[in-house]
């Protein structure tokens, strides 16, 4: 499938199962709680990519990436609408490498520094209320393996992502 090249896309790490549907649980408990979107859980690897080719880079990035561990450590309370509530994930040497790679693939210079996490919930909430909810999702300690890469297409609104590609890592 083509993207549009004037559209925002990022590169996601989704959890293996049984972990994503554990996670999705979660997500959609919190969605129904507070009236936050439902979304698929993912580690987001790189955002903000705009350009045509996207799913062929995507594809060679892949082909030269390993399969690789994310073990999601404590919930957080962030400031943004899209780091409302989420899991730190490890800085693993792993994943810091497929993100720098993924920067090169993609020639993304001017992103922020890379701190991996999985969202819970997306959201305005109030402070008190977002730690709140970030100490009571704590002590998750899950690890999980990621075996592929997904494009998706991330203008506005979750409710109108669209997944653009998955594919396999193939490399060591």
């Amino acid at each position: 499938m083509d993207n549009d090249p004037s559209r925002k896309h990022s590169l996601w790490l989704c959890p293996s199962f049984p972990h994503f549907g554990r996670l999705q649980n979660i997500i959609e408990r919190c969605a129904l709680d507070y009236g936050t979107p439902i979304f698929s859980p993912h580690v987001t690897l790189l955002d903000g990519v705009y350009g045509t080719g996207l799913a062929d880079t995507a594809a060679a990035l892949a082909k030269a990436s390993a399969p690789l561990q994310i073990t999601l450590l404590d919930a957080a309370a962030g400031t943004s609408y899209f780091q409302c509530v989420y899991l730190i994930a490890h800085k693993g040497s792993n994943l810091l490498a497929l993100n720098a790679r993924a920067r090169d693939h993609f020639d993304v210079r001017d992103a922020p520094p890379y701190m991996p996490h999985l969202s819970l919930v997306y959201g305005d909430l109030p402070r008190e209320e977002r730690t709140d909810l970030a100490l009571s999702l704590s002590n998750s300690d899950i690890t999980f393996s990621v075996d592929s890469l997904i494009l998706y297409e991330t203008e506005g609104l979750p409710a109108r992502w669209r997944e653009i590609g998955r594919y396999a890592f193939n490399g060591r």
